[in-house]
């Protein structure tokens, strides 16, 4: 929290998760979409400090405006994500906050959630997978890549995250897309040694070949169907 923040009542509140304080600043004529000097929201501070969603909603009741961003980009969701914060996190999402929002370097919430579960401690690790499961049941984009051309696969594969993989897999992660290095997810965790992930991944991608290749199959027949009614060459019944 910067200085001028800490000095205000309402994000003191915030950022300790007072939910009586936050009620008697708001009372006092705190405004809840005030910023400090890195425009973060009182909403922000709650979002990233606790995961204690009371405060978060109070200052939505209150009309905290739940697009707006820091410096950085960053929505509060990004903030609850970054932070392992699930239930305020479902709380956001319940209120409709953007899902796909990116901040300013192409990231997304999934993104955060992803690096936040494969960075953090057990207990926090498993919050984060619920963020992501619960983006991705919401039906976020899973494979916006930021401006390195990473995406949420990427950065689980380069963790060795197989707690994680697989909802990313069944939510229909892109195997083969690369980064602007070139590489794509099997080939980061090959690098990190990540032998089961590297498993994992190359079975999504056989897997996913087969089915594209069913659906060419599919797409041929169709065409070639359609070819033969237009020409009137089918048998109709009574004909012979």
């Amino acid at each position: 929290m910067t200085d001028a923040a800490a000095r205000a009542p309402l994000f003191r509140a915030a950022g300790k998760g007072d939910v009586c304080a936050v009620l008697i600043a708001l009372a006092e004529g705190g405004d809840v979409n005030c910023c400090d000097e890195d425009e973060m929201s009182p909403l922000m501070y709650a979002a990233y400090c606790s995961d204690e969603p009371e405060v978060c909603s109070v200052l939505i009741d209150a009309k905290s405006d739940l697009h707006s961003c820091d410096k950085r980009g960053m929505t509060a969701l990004m903030h609850g994500a970054a932070g392992c914060h699930h239930k305020v996190c479902e709380l956001l999402v319940e209120a409709s906050a953007d899902i796909n929002k990116v901040e300013s370097n192409g990231r997304s919430v999934l993104m955060y959630a992803t690096d936040a579960a494969s960075g953090a401690s057990a207990f926090d690790s498993a919050r984060a997978r619920e963020i992501c499961v619960l983006l991705l049941e919401r039906q976020a984009e899973v494979d916006i890549q930021d401006s390195n051309g990473c995406t949420a696969l990427l950065l689980a594969s380069i963790a060795g995250s197989t707690a994680l993989l697989p909802e990313l897999l069944k939510a229909g992660a892109d195997t083969t897309l690369r980064d602007c290095y070139g590489s794509t997810a099997v080939e980061y965790a090959r690098a990190e040694g990540h032998e089961s992930v590297v498993q994992l991944l190359t079975a999504a991608s056989k897997a996913s070949e087969a089915l594209q290749a069913c659906l060419r199959q599919q797409q041929a027949y169709e065409e070639a169907l359609a070819s033969v009614e237009v020409s009137g060459d089918i048998a109709q019944p009574g004909a012979i």
